[in-house]
């Protein structure tokens, strides 16, 4: 490829909100941040469950390698760094999910050392009594802040905005589970979704942050193109084993 026509290079950070794991594998390829590997060199630092603070540190790593840059913001109070459990790394941003991990370390013999095993207790404590929503939130708008500082051009989109989407999109299966990372989502698994979204969302999203990319700030508080759902909630989701 010549010099002329060499593509960008394109960094994404975030949450599962902008992975490309999270999903059917024969349907991870229309994930938007897959979408824009057509137009780009794209490199995805996301990783499901992980902090402001975990994409602040690779962005801060890796910026000045890119020339567009796109923060997915991720939900406030989640623990910072990932833990090692049975070889992979895990994020961690509610109680359920530490005890799940101690439940399933327990119930299925996972080798994990004494040290995970107290990080786990200490976090279970960290989020019971110590964790405080307004702190996190403070935190996270100032790193926000730092990263719009090194990089003007820097595409931030907004946690509300995916939280907003994503309850639309529960409204329109006619489901009472409008927000399932409260306590009780956590009885469900995606099993036709990408991201927490069909692919029928992806193109849409693929399309304001492209356009975004254009502005250099992400301005949308809703999607333009209304997305038709044209599943009921059971092809979405099913009901994990108790």
């Amino acid at each position: 490829m010549s010099k002329k026509n060499k593509k960008l290079k394109l960094a994404i950070y975030g949450c599962s909100f902008a992975s490309v794991t999270m999903g059917p594998d024969h349907l991870l390829d229309q994930a938007w941040p897959n979408l824009f590997k057509e137009k780009y060199s794209v490199d995805i630092y996301s990783a499901p469950g992980s902090s402001v603070f975990y994409s602040y540190k690779k962005f801060l790593e890796t910026y000045i390698n890119y020339d567009k840059i796109i923060f997915s913001q991720t939900s406030s109070g989640r623990w910072f760094n990932p833990i090692m459990i049975d070889g992979f790394d895990r994020y961690f941003s509610h109680i359920n999910q530490v005890l799940m991990a101690k439940k399933a370390i327990q119930e299925e013999s996972l080798v994990v050392d004494i040290k995970t095993i107290k990080t786990l207790d200490a976090l279970e404590g960290y989020f019971l009594y110590l964790e405080d929503a307004s702190t996190s939130h403070a935190i996270d708008q100032a790193l926000l802040h730092h990263i719009k500082s090194l990089r003007k051009d820097a595409i931030i989109i907004p946690i509300h905005f995916w939280r907003k989407v994503h309850s639309d999109f529960m409204k329109k299966l006619k489901s009472k589970w409008v927000n399932l990372w409260r306590i009780d989502g956590f009885r469900f698994e995606e099993i036709n979704l990408v991201n927490h979204f069909p692919v029928e969302y992806h193109q849409e999203f693929y399309r304001m942050i492209d356009d975004s990319l254009k502005q250099e700030s992400f301005n949308h508080i809703q999607l333009e193109n209304d997305v038709a759902v044209n599943n009921p909630f059971e092809y979405y989701y099913e009901e994990k084993s108790i």
